[in-house]
């Protein structure tokens, strides 16, 4: 689980190294939607693959 969470740290990090490097902010700054939109189709996802009907 620590090591999950290391992971994700990490990558959020390289995110925003990355945006630094481009010189651009990232898009979820300007716009909560933008934000949102990985976790509903990460979501929507977990419940095709498991049945559930929404």
């Amino acid at each position: 689980m620590d090591s999950l969470l290391g992971s994700f740290n990490f990558t959020w990090i390289q995110i925003f190294v990355g945006h630094k490097i481009e010189g651009k902010k990232p898009s979820f700054l300007k716009d909560l939607q933008f934000l949102l939109v990985g976790p509903i189709w990460l979501l929507g996802f977990i419940l095709r693959k498991i049945g559930v009907k929404y």
